[in-house]
């Protein structure tokens, strides 16, 4: 028996097979369903015919169904072959051709991704350790927010110039 794989990013059709039961055997005597002890299917997708399935009988009717859930792309061909209950194989039948093609899926949506910053409230701060931060390479622009590690996220001041203070000169005294 061989297995197949789902070809990944396909969606592929399933192929429904009636195989019609001989009734008569070689030398022309009757062959009942009762008398067929299994049905095995064989599919070619080009590497010559492997078996797919094997059904078991007893078969009441003469017809058997199969299902190819996972089909080989391109050309395939199926065929079979009856044992009988006494362990005799009968030739394979005519194979019949089915052209399978697969028809792409679309691509995936992008998903979301959210990030949280957490800090530890049970982390505690070591005094030892330096509590001066490097000065950046590039220093944030004027009214932006800065960061630091101890107090979060904090508005910066704009500064506002101011004129120096005129001094005004002292009576002359004469």
């Amino acid at each position: 028996m061989s297995s197949t794989s789902p070809i990944v990013g396909v969606i592929l059709p399933v192929i429904d097979l009636v195989l019609t039961l001989p009734t008569t055997r070689k030398d022309g005597s009757a062959l009942t369903p009762a008398e067929i002890q299994s049905v095995t299917v064989l599919r070619d997708a080009g590497a010559g015919p492997l078996p797919l399935q094997v059904l078991a009988g007893p078969f009441n009717g003469a017809t058997a169904l199969f299902s190819d859930a996972a089909p080989a792309t391109g050309n395939d061909l199926y065929s079979f072959f009856i044992t009988d209950t006494a362990g005799t194989q009968s030739d394979t039948s005519v194979p019949v051709m089915v052209t399978v093609e697969g028809k792409r899926l679309a691509m995936p949506g992008a998903g979301t991704l959210t990030a949280v910053a957490k800090v530890d409230p049970a982390a505690k701060a070591d005094p030892k350790a330096e509590k001066t931060l490097p000065k950046p390479a590039h220093p944030a622009p004027e009214g932006s927010a800065k960061f630091s590690a101890a107090g979060g996220f904090t508005p910066a001041s704009k500064a506002t110039p101011t004129e120096p203070k005129a001094e005004t000169p002292a009576p002359d005294a004469k």
